[in-house]
C-alpha cells in the first residue's frame, strides 16, 4: 500500500507558500485537498490511499481467511487419523487368525521298541527347520501330480475312446484302460455318497432308459440330443439303470457314464437298475458271454478283470435308486 504523507523535510519558504494560498498544514483545506488527490489517484491506478481504519479491517479479514484454513486443516487431519485407524483395525482383524510362520517343523517316523517285543511304534518329532527347508517343500509340491489336471486327461481319453472306439482297440485291450477304469470308480464313488438315495431334481431334463451295454444307443443320444456334449445343452440327464449285461459293450458304456458323472456331478444322474447288483451282472451261467463279469475277465484277465468288476459293483451300490423331476 502506498500512503500520500507531505514529505517531512518542507523548508519555511515552502511551508510560508503553502499557507499563502491557503492549504497550510494544519488547515481543512489541506485535508480536502489531500482527500481529493487520494481519489484522483485511486482512479488513474497510480497511487492508492488507505486510511488506518481501512488497513485494520484488511487485515482482520486476512486473519479470519487464514484462521478458516488453519481450521480446515486440521479438520482433514483429524479424517487421516481416523481413516488410518480403520484401516489398521480392518487388516489387524484379517490378520489375527493367522498364525505366523515357525521355523520348527513336526516329522513323524516309525520306529522300534528297545523291549524284547520289538514293537513298531510312531515317534513324533520337532526339529528346526534349516534354511532350505522352504525351498525343498516347494520342489516336493511341485513334484505331485496335479488332481486336477489327472482329471481331466482321464475324462479326455475316455472322450477320444466313445468318439472313435475302433480307433482305440489296443488302448480298450489295455491294461491301461483297466487302471482307467478303477480311477473312474474311486473319483465317482466320492461324488454318489453325497447323494441322497432319492434325488430331486427340476426341469428340463432328459430321462434315458436301460442301456445294457449298447454303445450304439449312446452314440444315437449323442447326436442327436447333446451333439454339442453335455456341458453346453441345457437341462439335467437322467439314465435309469441297467447300464450293462445283454450288451456287448459294457465295460465302454460303463466308462463313458461315470466319466460325464465326473464331469457333471450336478448335472448329469445315474439311477441303480436291477442290474447294477452283483447276482445280476454276475450271473455269467445265464447271459454268458453278455455278462458283465465275462467281459470284465476275458478284457482284462482273471485278477484284473475280478477287481475291475468289483470295484464297479462298488460303485453301482452308492448309486441313487430313484429321482423325483418338479415333484411330479
Amino acid at each position: 500500500f502506498a500512503f500520500y504523507r507531505p514529505s517531512p523535510s518542507l523548508t519555511l519558504t515552502q511551508m510560508n507558500m503553502f499557507q499563502n494560498t491557503g492549504i497550510g498544514l494544519g488547515s481543512n483545506n489541506w485535508n480536502r485537498r489531500r482527500t481529493r488527490d487520494s481519489r484522483d489517484s485511486s482512479s488513474s491506478g497510480t497511487i492508492v490511499a488507505i486510511t488506518d481504519k481501512q488497513t485494520k479491517s484488511l487485515l482482520r479479514e486476512r486473519d479470519a481467511k487464514i484462521a478458516a484454513l488453519e481450521k480446515d486443516v486440521i479438520g482433514l487431519q483429524n479424517k487421516i487419523s481416523t481413516l488410518s485407524k480403520e484401516q489398521a483395525m480392518i487388516t489387524g482383524g484379517q490378520r489375527k487368525g493367522k498364525k505366523g510362520l515357525t521355523p520348527y517343523g513336526n516329522t513323524v517316523r516309525v520306529s522300534v521298541s528297545k523291549c524284547s517285543a520289538k514293537r513298531r511304534q510312531l515317534l513324533a518329532e520337532r526339529n528346526r527347520m534349516g534354511r532350505n527347508a522352504s525351498l525343498s517343500t516347494q520342489a516336493i509340491l511341485n513334484s505331485l501330480p496335479d488332481e486336477n489336471s489327472s482329471k481331466e486327461v482321464l475324462i479326455n481319453r475316455i472322450q477320444d475312446m466313445f468318439r472313435s472306439p475302433n480307433e482305440h482297440v489296443g488302448y480298450l485291450k489295455s491294461e491301461q484302460f483297466a487302471k482307467d477304469l478303477l480311477k473312474l470308480n474311486k473319483k465317482v464313488k466320492g461324488i454318489l455318497e453325497d447323494e441322497p438315495r432319492c434325488v430331486f431334481l427340476q426341469s428340463p431334463a432328459y430321462v434315458f432308459g436301460d442301456i445294457h451295454g449298447n454303445l450304439e444307443d449312446l452314440h444315437f443320444f449323442s447326436d442327436n440330443v447333446w451333439n454339442l456334449g453335455m456341458a453346453l445343452t441345457a437341462g439335467n440327464f437322467v439314465f435309469l439303470g441297467d447300464y450293462v449285461d445283454r450288451g456287448m459293450s459294457c465295460l465302454e458304456v460303463v466308462a463313458y457314464l461315470l466319466a460325464m458323472k465326473l464331469m457333471l456331478p450336478q448335472k448329469v444322474f445315474l439311477l441303480r437298475g436291477n442290474h447294477e447288483t452283483r447276482d445280476v451282472n454276475g450271473w455269467e451261467e445265464h447271459y454268458g458271454t453278455r455278462s458283465f463279469i465275462y467281459q470284465c475277465r476275458e478284457r482284462f484277465g482273471d485278477e484284473l478283470g475280478y477287481k475291475v468288476w468289483e470295484m464297479t459293483n462298488s460303485t453301482f451300490d452308492r448309486m441313487p435308486l430313484a429321482a423325483v423331476i418338479d415333484q411330479e
